[in-house]
């Protein structure tokens, strides 16, 4: 199976959400097992990111990948932690979402 780099990139996005999620857990990087997961979780995330850079655009790329980090923790955080989210909030988190599928859609983003 091929893997192309919107793939490598997608499981970097989810890597950055996880790692955001997971971080808590670790009481300020005191805690083994939790600290340990935290930092497999970021090392698989960047190896992911940087494949995907080998092949797209690495300014595109990385700022899909901030994006989706951005919107994924939001999420995480309002699910998990019912940490509360106002509509001006909302509204620029779309506006993340939309600049993330434009440069997608739109753009250019192979290398080459």
């Amino acid at each position: 199976m091929i893997v192309n780099g919107w793939t490598f990139l997608a499981f970097a996005a989810v890597g950055e959400v996880a790692f955001a999620a997971l971080l808590p857990a670790t009481q300020g990087l005191s805690r083994l097992w939790s600290t340990s997961a935290v930092i497999a979780v970021g090392w698989a995330t960047t190896w992911a990111l940087s494949k995907a850079m080998q092949v797209l655009n690495p300014a595109i790329s990385y700022s899909v990948w901030v994006g989706c980090g951005i919107v994924g923790v939001v999420m995480t955080s309002t699910l998990l932690h019912k940490q509360p989210v106002g509509g001006v909030q909302l509204a620029c988190i779309s506006l993340i979402l939309v600049g993330v599928i434009g440069l997608k859609l739109l753009g250019t983003t192979e290398i080459g």
